[in-house]
């Protein structure tokens, strides 16, 4: 979801510009028995963090892992499009994008490579470098300090920290990953309004007063198009015991972000989507354990910007609201100085479409 949410934002703004664009999953591409792996490493990280974080420190080169024929014919249907300009999210794209270079040559294309964290994650730090005429595009900019652009250009301004309710949302990310489950109790033991994001429906089977329980629909999956033929935000919705749940999603953002806008704060581990969302809404964040040395900059940025406290400082101060209020007030100072992704660099775009 780190990436996915991402590109459907940029998507979603192309296109309401009038540029023809299309999404890409990376995992559309992998032979039948990778797809099933993915799943299943899936419930391992869920289950537990310690095996997420070993995962991460053996990725690999994706490339082995393709369907020969799924990708002859995205490059085929590349060619005849003549495609020349591409937005990756991810590093593994980059063995495929140079392929293709390789294909339509002498023809150019150009390529931006989206971080979405302060430091390279797992997929770019394996990536080859980046070709000439590409651009390297940091939203969170570690060396500066500041963030360089926002991705999502939501059309209302985010909601005034004293009408939002008193509730906080808790969540591990689009993979339920980190020690969110284990603060729980902790939260609910300090008497906290929580709502929770369930990683299935088992989780959400009994939840306690003061806590409400959401999750995507478990029959939706990034890697499937919906029946337009497009790639859609996840279906989302409160799970409740007894009820069958009402998943819905909308064309512009995902719903899960209208929590984060109305959330005191957001607890959960430093990604990179997180922190986009934070932004938006300009709704600190409590950071728990980082996955990795990108999102542990990601929260030394944060923290360095006022924007967020690590869970340990919180929770040493009683859990106390009145330290999240200057973060908010930093979140809202700083949005008037942070340029739109895409309107920056849709001139440039149109010289190459």
């Amino acid at each position: 979801m780190g990436v996915y949410i991402p590109a459907l934002l940029i998507n979603e703004q192309l296109k309401r510009r009038g540029v023809a664009s299309e999404v890409v999953v990376l995992e559309t591409l992998f032979r039948d028995e990778k797809q099933k792996r993915v799943l299943e490493n899936k419930v391992a990280f869920h289950q537990s963090f310690e095996v997420a974080k070993m995962g991460q420190r053996i990725v690999r080169d994706m490339t082995p892992n393709l369907d020969t024929e799924k990708l002859g014919r995205l490059y085929a249907s590349w060619t005849q499009e003549a495609r020349r300009l591409f937005i990756v999210f991810s590093g593994f794209w980059i063995p495929i994008l140079n392929v293709y270079r390789q294909r339509i040559a002498p023809a150019q294309c150009w390529v931006h490579h989206i971080h979405m964290d302060a430091a390279a994650s797992a997929s770019w730090k394996n990536a080859p470098a980046a070709s000439e005429g590409d651009q390297v595009i940091w939203i969170f900019n570690e060396e500066t300090m500041q963030l360089d652009f926002r991705l999502m250009n939501y059309a209302e301004p985010p909601i005034c920290y004293d009408l939002r309710p008193e509730r906080y949302l808790i969540h591990g990310g689009g993979w339920g990953m980190g020690t969110y489950q284990s603060q729980i109790p902790v939260l609910e033991a300090a008497g906290l309004h929580l709502d929770i994001i369930a990683y299935s429906p088992e989780e959400a089977a009994a939840p306690r007063p003061r806590q409400r329980y959401f999750m995507v629909d478990p029959r939706w999956s990034p890697w499937h198009k919906n029946s337009a033929g497009e790639h859609e935000f996840p279906p989302f919705g409160e799970v409740k015991p007894g009820t069958t749940p009402r998943f819905t999603n909308r064309p512009d953002s995902h719903e899960f972000f209208q929590l984060v806008r109305t959330a005191r704060a957001v607890i959960g581990k430093p990604g990179g989507a997180s922190l986009l969302d934070s932004w938006t809404a300009a709704t600190p964040v409590v950071m728990l354990e980082p996955f990795g040395d990108h999102e542990a900059k990601n929260a030394a940025l944060w923290q360095a910007l006022g924007f967020g406290i690590p869970f340990s400082a919180w929770q040493a101060a009683g859990f106390a609201m009145q330290l999240l209020v200057p973060l908010h007030q930093n979140l809202l100072l700083s949005q008037e100085i942070v340029p739109d992704y895409v309107d920056s660099w849709l001139p440039n775009f149109r010289v190459h479409l």
